[in-house]
């Protein structure tokens, strides 16, 4: 199961070249793919149940005409907007780098964490005695003279 949102910097989006300079209707579509690629698994990859998605397939997904569909993804392929497996699979090349630093991340968090708990079974009981209130010293207690 995908995660319920993806990371999406607006700032990088509309400062990406390649999809300035293509349409707002191919950038809507890349979009649209975008959401796609979220639920696929690799993550980043434009597959449904595993296997490319046809331009057919996502005209009826995004509810646009297939011969549209077609047109739009030459304008992206053209500007670069996304790359291609050897097996012709579309995908993102931002999404792929952050799902892989994201993995990388949370092994280092889970590695770390590991330690931590290691660690805490192998300490002993603290050196000192807990707390048994706040400390107060004899200069508080001390009236004001007048």
């Amino acid at each position: 199961m995908s995660s319920p949102w993806m990371k999406f910097y607006p700032r990088d989006w509309r400062g990406d070249q390649a999809l300035r300079a293509v349409s707002i209707a191919a950038r809507g579509l890349w979009m649209e793919c975008l959401c796609l690629m979220h639920e696929a698994k690799p993550y980043g990859h434009l597959l449904l149940n595993g296997k490319p998605v046809e331009d057919g397939a996502v005209a009826r997904m995004t509810g646009v005409s297939v011969d549209e569909v077609s047109a739009l993804m030459a304008e992206l392929r053209q500007a670069g907007a996304f790359s291609v497996t050897r097996d012709g699979v579309i995908f993102s090349r931002r999404m792929t780098k952050d799902h892989a630093r994201a993995s990388k991340g949370r092994k280092a968090v889970q590695k770390r964490w590991a330690q931590v708990d290691e660690n805490t079974e192998k300490s002993s009981a603290p050196n000192r005695v807990p707390d048994q209130g706040p400390y107060y010293s004899e200069a508080r207690n001390q009236k004001p003279e007048r």
